[in-house]
């Protein structure tokens, strides 16, 4: 069963996103206690190295679907004992989109642009009323496993769970970042003023205000079952389960 749902932004746009019921995403609330110090004082260590940029000419797989899209896309070490703290801007886009899946492939958690509070004296310029090419367009999101702390000031909207840890085969879980449909001259990821990709870094999931060392990219291979790809709907985003 599919639905579609609209996300109204811009007067001149209406965004039709189609997705299988069985493959929502989930929107977990923040768990665990939170902590009084502001995430911003945190000195991480960058995951940058596990994450690559694709901005696919031709569909790669069900997780790169849309040739108007652009990833942003990881692969990090399941492990017990790591958070992570994501720093980026906004994108000049219609739509903007982070998914966490689990080792097998399956969408855990996610959110999406309307959803995530902006920084401090910034703005979302997704959401209506707001200046589209605002320049102060930062936020932060966080992401932690079940019953380990999550800064105070990270809104609860901002804060996604981490699958659990495995306990055999691969240890890997993956993260996307999607920007749909940026506006002419707008790089696909990133965004003004820095066009630069988000930040991700690892900071102790017991201590959020300590940096701890990236812990890699794990082991095991991406599931790589038969699949077929829907038709392509014009006007529409289409996103759909990867198979099992």
């Amino acid at each position: 069963m599919l639905r579609t749902i609209v996300f109204p932004r811009r007067a001149r746009h209406s965004r039709h996103v189609v997705l299988p019921i069985a493959a929502a995403l989930v929107f977990n609330g923040c768990s665990g206690g939170a902590i009084p110090a502001p995430i911003h004082t945190v000195v991480a260590s960058s995951c940058a190295s596990n994450f690559i940029e694709l901005t696919p000419e031709h569909t790669r797989s069900p997780v790169q679907i849309d040739l108007n899209a652009g990833y942003y896309q990881g692969r990090l070490a399941n492990l017990p004992g790591y958070s992570y703290v994501v720093h980026g801007q906004f994108p000049d886009s219609v739509l903007m989109s982070w998914t966490i899946y689990d080792h097998d492939g399956h969408i855990y958690s996610g959110t999406y642009d309307q959803r995530v509070r902006p920084d401090p004296e910034n703005v979302n310029p997704f959401e209506p009323g707001t200046r589209v090419l605002a320049a102060n367009r930062s936020y932060t999101l966080f992401f932690h496993a079940v019953g380990t702390p999550v800064p105070r000031d990270v809104p609860a909207s901002n804060v996604l769970e981490l699958p659990p840890v495995p306990a055999s085969g691969s240890n890997r879980m993956y993260i996307t970042e999607r920007s749909y449909w940026s506006q002419p001259g707008v790089p696909r990821i990133g965004g003004p003023p820095s066009k630069q990709p988000p930040e991700v870094s690892a900071v102790s999931a017991y201590n959020p205000i300590q940096s701890v060392a990236c812990p890699g990219g794990g082991s095991g291979l991406f599931p790589a079952s038969a699949f077929t790809i829907p038709a392509p709907v014009p006007g529409h985003i289409l996103f759909f389960r990867i198979p099992s």
